[in-house]
């Protein structure tokens, strides 16, 4: 069902609205075919939008920003030199590259932020491997555990088992280790920011 929108001549509102989806979509790589199969709102209707031709309802507005991942607010206010800007991990983020018992999945494309690094993490069964870049000067990290059980071994510091739904927050720049004694894979979201 498409919403109900009304044919309307180009204010000034609607131009910044139409321009903040835009900024939006071209920023996160999405085509008006792609957002609207994710909001449920036409092509057709999208591009009207876009362009200031027609006035969305609150609905359309709300079914646009799930679509992109943002709240609704963030089409309604024109974003300042301030704002931060929104990068949204799809769904079909890069598959995990092997290393050794470590697998990465990066959330977010390489290149997307010099100081922020999120990863899925998987830790097969019985094994361990050192913690990704812990070790980089003024870096803090934190990792919540998505699925099974991990222990995270600081260098000259207790272990401390984590399990599902545990999180844990870094800022030692010793050696860290990851370990998975359990006998199924751990997964871990995995955040470090310099």
């Amino acid at each position: 069902m498409t919403p109900q929108v009304q044919q309307i001549q180009p204010d000034e509102n609607l131009t910044k609205i139409g321009t903040i989806i835009r900024q939006i979509r071209h920023h996160q790589q999405i085509s008006l075919s792609q957002l609207a199969k994710s909001s449920g709102v036409s092509k057709s209707n999208l591009s009207k939008v876009e362009n200031a031709l027609i006035s969305p309802t609150y609905e359309t507005i709300g079914r646009i920003a799930r679509g992109l991942g943002v709240p609704a607010a963030a089409l309604l206010t024109p974003p300042t030199a301030a704002d931060p800007i929104i990068c949204i991990a799809k769904a079909d983020a890069p598959s995990p590259t092997p290393k050794a018992d470590l697998h990465h999945a990066p959330l977010f494309p390489e290149g997307t932020s010099d100081r922020l690094q999120c990863q899925i993490l998987t830790l097969q069964s019985a094994s361990s491997a050192p913690a990704p870049n812990a070790s980089l000067p003024s870096a803090e990290m934190m990792c919540h555990v998505l699925e099974g059980r991990l222990t995270l071994r600081v260098e000259n510091a207790d272990a401390h088992v984590l399990e599902a739904g545990d999180s844990a927050f870094l800022t030692s720049l010793a050696p860290t280790q990851l370990e998975n004694a359990e006998g199924a894979p751990a997964r871990i979201l995995w955040v470090e920011a310099r």
